[in-house]
């Protein structure tokens, strides 16, 4: 849905339509519920069902993902105009999963992984290799003809929507199957994270917000080493970016893991533990470096 037309739908449905005033305001709500008619109906709903204002909505918005997902699936009843709607883009999603599933495998697995990245800016290159590349190519048309993601040619990238990425999550950790598309973004980011040579540079940099959002679960073993292996290259690239603080974190965590499955003495370990030095002397801190 287009902006314009999505700022009416809002308006429609505000018991207060001069909520809508608040024209900065308005906009960023209606971006981040992504121009879904449902989300904002039941955005709408919640508004008027707590009197509260759009930027009251926004900020729970901007809450942790579990919360989000409880603010979504909120059973509400409006002024009239949608009575008894529950779980409105949650079930909504659902249908619209499972039909996703009977017709294109390949696109639901792809909807899985995507949602075990980062949202935004996902390269084609990141996802699974299909059976074909016309069962690739008719996946992502899939998703895209349900308006699940938005499509970059120029770039070959995808943007999943961020309610679709919470709904997709969501289902996932109620059926228990969240731990199993988190280990294949990790073993896949590992098999084709890109060296981080200089004229890798610009490659590199879009695949570390997907590293990241994949390492930071607590889904799988910490100890496992397509993990650690993942962990180590993502810390190097952020050390060539000269995010020290960031590198250090990774490479600590890797130096932990390392010195108690190998041993102090183990190359792996040392080569860590060198890695650490490094960012630590680049942030002034000498003693530690040394230690």
């Amino acid at each position: 849905m287009e902006e314009d037309a999505a700022a009416r739908l809002l308006e429609k449905c505000l018991i207060d339509p001069k909520l809508i005033n608040n024209r900065h305001g308005t906009s960023a709500l209606l971006s981040q519920l992504t121009y879904l008619p449902l989300a904002i109906v039941q955005a709408a709903a919640y508004i008027n069902e707590n009197g509260i204002a759009i930027a009251d909505y926004l900020s729970l918005l901007a809450d942790q993902e579990e919360e989000v997902i409880d603010l979504l699936s909120e059973e509400f009843e409006d002024d009239g105009r949608y009575r008894d709607v529950k779980n409105l883009v949650a079930t909504t999603w659902l249908i619209l999963f499972e039909q996703i599933r009977q017709r294109d495998p390949l696109a639901a697995e792809y909807l899985s992984f995507m949602a075990c990245v980062e949202p935004k800016d996902i390269p084609q290159s990141l996802l699974p290799p299909g059976p074909t590349r016309k069962k690739e190519i008719d996946a992502i048309g899939t998703l895209n003809a349900y308006s699940f993601i938005i499509r970059w040619p120029a770039d070959m990238a995808l943007d999943l929507h961020r309610l679709v990425h919470l709904a997709t999550r969501n289902w996932l950790r109620k059926e228990e199957q969240l731990s199993q598309p988190t280990e294949k973004a990790i073993m896949r980011q590992e098999e084709v994270f890109p060296d981080y040579g200089h004229i890798n540079r610009s490659v590199w940099k879009i695949y570390l917000s997907h590293a990241r959002f994949a390492l930071e679960s607590d889904l799988v073993d910490k100890d496992w080493e397509n993990r650690i292996h993942l962990m180590w290259r993502y810390g190097v690239c952020l050390y060539k970016e000269g995010r020290w603080a960031e590198a250090e974190a990774s490479f600590s965590q890797v130096v932990k893991v390392r010195r108690r499955i190998f041993g102090i003495e183990h190359p792996e370990t040392l080569a860590s533990m060198a890695n650490l030095a490094s960012t630590r002397s680049n942030q002034g801190r000498w003693d530690e470096a040394k230690s």
